[in-house]
Order: structure tokens, then C-alpha cells, then sequence
């Protein structure tokens, strides 16, 4: 037992099983991160809650308590947003194998949060390390980079979260450790049954291999491909709304309408208001929360009327991208190209990363476009440019 772990962490055996005691997160800088997540729950459900407190008459009509009722979904959305900071904050993790299953449990103060899983149908303990991007840059060295999460996967059912925030070193350590206390701890439903548990590392995904062979175009594409005298031109179309903006456009839908029955709410009571203060609070939170809806529902139309026009003229590859704020060029020679390729975006849609094309340059970083699209519709796309371009071609 406790072989390869840091000194930071403390095993220790119990009458029935074993715990592995990890201490807070070693979060450095992003400490004042998390106390702002912290601030911003605090703020996020207090301000509606003062508001719609503050607004209440003597004798509150149905509109008053449907407008107090409302301010209470921000306070739980705020509370867990606090919370969630707290526990990257303050809280610790403590991970127990006993026979009856295995128990995560994240302590922080007085407050505990505890899961249980049984281990039947256990096939591996998977130490994630996260994709964080910067200005969309994948950050590969420092704490950010390696933040990272413990989970068991199953046979069937949800994925079981042991740990997260900490190194992935940490993480793995304890995994395996984990794995050969199965064989002693004996958990119920396990042992005997189906392969051995094993430890899965999974670290940020590489680009997929450039193809070899030529790609057909999918038959669903939109994508419009014409010669020209020194090349070719691919028209790339819109999405659509509710394609492209990948759920953004339904839930700004939704936080909208929200905040349309909030503001007539507001709007009723304000009357019963005796202080200005509180009327300037109430002002100061629908115009907030309204700004956010619109950004949200303006970025969603933008990602679903987005569009471009690559072309290859002669040994220049250009990329022109438009959508509701203007137009964005790109532009490499072929000698300043490394490759064109299809790999992840750094966002994932059910642990699934969502792919792009990047253009990869010998000398800076890469630059992802036409995020979500078709898969076979990228690969196509990057085998016809490779191949318009002579990227094989020393």
C-alpha cells in the first residue's frame, strides 16, 4: 500500500478498507480565481434577493411573491457558484475503498459532501488532465495545466467523480494504488468478475493523423468547391442558428424569457418602492442581467451566420471569415505552412472533444477554424488543401 504517492498525501488504513486523505488544492495564483468565483456567487444571489426583499409592500400581491420567488433561483445558482468556489478554496478530498464500494467525500470546514459507487462493473480509474485554454491557446505548462480529475468509469451507468484540482501526478498515484487495494479490500461485486481494474491516464488530444489517401466529400456537405485559373475557392456556408450555436441560441432563449416575466415583475412593484436606492438596485440588476442575455443570444446568431471563403492562389493559402462583426483574414505562404489538419478545439460535448481545422505554421501557433462542423466534412476539407498545396512536399 501507499507505494509512489507524495508526501502531501496521507493513506492510512481503516478496519474495513482504506483512505487516502489528499490536502487542500496546491492551487498557487488561481487561489485569487477562486475567491473571485467566491465574490461573484455571493453577489449573484444576493443583489435579487435584496431587490425583490427590498420591493415587497406591506401587504405583497401575487406579482410580489412571483418576483421574491424568481430572486430565489438566482440565490441558488449563486450558492453553488460560492460553493463550488469555496470547495476549489478551502476544501480537501477524501477517497475511501471499504466492501461496500468506493466513497468520495470533499470536506471543507464543517461541510461535507459525500458520494458513494459500488464496484461492480468497475473497468478503470481514468486520471483526466484538463484542455484550459487562454485566448484560445491550450496552456501547457503550469497550474492551470495540470489541473486534473479522477474518475471511475463503468460498464454502464454515469462516470463516478472520485477527485478534481489536483496534479494529474497526484491523481495517478493514487489511482493505482487504488486499483491494488481492490485485491485486498475485496469490494463486493468485484472481485472474480470481468478483467482487472485499470489505471487510464488521458491527457489533452493530438490532431488526428493527416490523411494519405484522398477524402471524399460527404454527400450531406454545403461546402462549395470551384477551380480557378491559378487554384481553387471553397465556399464555406452558414450553419444555421440552432446547428451552429451548439445550444447557446435555445438557452439565451430561455435566460430572455426568464428576465422578461423578472422585469415586468420589477416593473409592477417598483411603484411600492419608497427608497431610491433600492429602485436604482433593481434598475442596476434587469439592465445586468438583460445585458447578459443579449450578449449570449448575439454570440449564438453570430456562431450560426458565421461563414468563409478559402482560397489556394497558387502557393498562398487565404482564409477570409465573416460573420455579424466583420470580416477576419488570414493569410501563409506555402513555405511557412507545416500542415493543415483536423484536430480538437478544446471544448468537449459528452467528454467527446469537438473538432476544427487548424492550420498549423512552421513558426507561431496554430489557428482553429469551422469548430462542430462535420468531421468527414473537415478531413475533406484539410485533405483538399494539403493536397492543392503540395504540404507533403518537402
Amino acid at each position: 500500500m501507499a507505494e509512489g504517492l507524495p508526501r502531501e498525501i496521507e493513506p492510512r488504513r481503516l478496519v474495513d478498507g482504506v483512505a487516502y486523505a489528499l490536502p487542500r488544492r496546491p492551487l498557487g495564483g488561481l487561489r485569487w480565481v477562486a475567491a473571485g468565483v467566491v465574490a461573484f456567487g455571493l453577489v449573484f444571489a444576493g443583489m435579487p434577493l435584496a431587490a425583490a426583499i427590498g420591493s415587497l409592500p406591506a401587504s405583497p400581491g401575487l406579482l410580489d411573491l412571483v418576483s421574491l420567488a424568481l430572486s430565489l433561483l438566482f440565490v441558488a445558482v449563486g450558492a453553488a457558484v460560492s460553493m463550488a468556489g469555496l470547495a476549489l478554496l478551502r476544501g480537501h478530498c477524501v477517497i475511501e475503498l471499504r466492501p461496500a464500494g468506493l466513497v468520495a467525500t470533499e470536506r471543507m470546514g464543517p461541510f461535507r459532501w459525500r458520494r458513494r459507487r459500488a464496484t461492480a462493473g468497475l473497468q478503470h480509474v481514468e486520471v483526466s488532465r484538463g484542455t484550459t485554454r487562454v485566448n484560445g491557446r491550450l496552456v501547457t505548462e503550469g497550474t492551470l495545466a495540470e489541473m486534473s480529475a479522477m474518475i471511475g468509469r463503468f460498464e454502464s451507468g454515469p462516470p463516478f467523480l472520485l477527485a478534481f484540482g489536483y496534479p494529474e501526478s497526484w491523481l495517478a498515484a493514487v489511482a493505482s494504488n487504488l486499483v491494488v487495494d481492490l485485491e485486498t479490500v475485496r469490494p463486493s461485486g468485484l472481485i472474480g468478475h470481468g478483467p482487472p481494474v485499470t489505471v487510464q491516464v488521458v491527457r489533452p488530444a493530438a490532431d488526428l493523423a493527416p490523411d494519405e489517401t484522398p477524402v471524399e466529400k460527404p454527400a450531406s456537405s454545403g461546402v462549395d468547391l470551384q477551380p480557378s485559373p491559378d487554384g481553387i475557392t471553397l465556399t464555406i456556408p452558414p450553419a444555421g442558428v440552432v446547428k451552429g450555436s451548439r445550444g447557446l441560441f435555445a438557452f439565451s432563449v430561455l435566460w430572455n424569457g426568464f428576465m422578461t416575466a423578472f422585469t415586468i415583475a420589477v416593473i409592477t412593484g417598483i411603484t411600492s418602492i419608497n427608497a431610491s436606492c433600492d429602485t436604482a438596485l433593481l434598475v442596476t440588476l434587469c439592465a445586468g442581467f438583460w445585458a447578459i442575455g443579449i450578449i449570449m443570444l448575439l454570440a449564438a446568431v453570430n456562431m450560426g451566420k458565421r461563414h468563409a471563403i478559402i482560397d489556394v492562389v497558387g502557393d498562398v493559402l487565404l482564409i477570409n471569415r465573416s460573420n455579424l462583426f466583420g470580416i477576419k483574414s488570414h493569410q501563409w505562404p506555402r513555405e511557412e505552412l507545416e500542415t493543415v489538419a483536423v484536430g480538437p478545439s478544446g471544448l468537449e460535448m459528452n467528454d467527446v472533444p469537438v473538432l476544427e481545422l487548424k492550420v498549423r505554421p512552421r513558426e507561431g501557433r496554430p489557428v482553429g477554424l469551422f469548430a462542430g462542423r462535420d468531421k468527414q466534412e473537415l478531413r475533406w476539407i484539410a485533405w483538399t488543401l494539403r493536397d492543392r498545396l503540395d504540404l507533403t512536399r518537402p
